[in-house]
């Protein structure tokens, strides 16, 4: 199992998969900060390929947070209809965010991991696949998202003197 004690990762560097997680970490910053580039400025293309073929392989590693951002990574390079299968059906969208990672948002932050840099990023494009399934003729269930997750009020979430439920916690 993963080390939470290491949420960063960094500890062995590599793990028993021989994957380099504090590389992995450091080309993710750089892919994200490339794209504030026009596309021929960018660097590092190689560490993309290498990024995409990792995520791409069934993950073996012990880096709970690096698994994670590597599936938020990849919204980038898939064609909509296998983001919106990839949205609905995998804990990178098929579930809440508190049941992908149990964590708290300080701690992920304090990991290192740009996971919420990655979301924020494919929030772009995801916006924009919305924009062109709606145009299209696609039709949303009333009070559910694009995942198919129910939007209603929840007790812990909307009313904050409610009890939350076990869904919830």
């Amino acid at each position: 199992g993963a080390d939470v004690a290491d949420l960063s990762c960094e500890a062995g560097a590599a793990d028993t998969s021989g994957t380099n997680w504090p590389w992995v970490k450091k080309a993710m910053r750089d892919f994200l900060h490339s794209m504030d580039q026009r596309p021929e400025e960018r660097k590092n293309l190689d560490d993309v390929d290498k990024l995409l073929a990792l995520a791409s392989a069934p993950v073996k590693g012990e880096c709970y947070l690096g698994t994670i951002a590597l599936g938020f990574f990849t919204y980038h390079f898939m064609l909509p209809e296998e983001r919106l299968s990839f949205l609905r059906t995998t804990v990178f969208g098929g579930v809440t965010f508190q049941r992908a990672v149990p964590l708290s948002y300080w701690d992920v932050y304090l990991s290192g991991w740009p996971i919420f840099g990655l979301m924020a990023a494919a929030s772009n494009v995801i916006q924009q696949d919305l924009v062109i399934s709606r145009s299209s003729g696609s039709t949303a269930m009333p009070g559910v998202g694009m995942t198919g997750i129910d939007l209603g009020p929840r007790d812990c979430c909307d009313f904050p003197g409610g009890p939350a439920s076990e869904e919830d916690r």
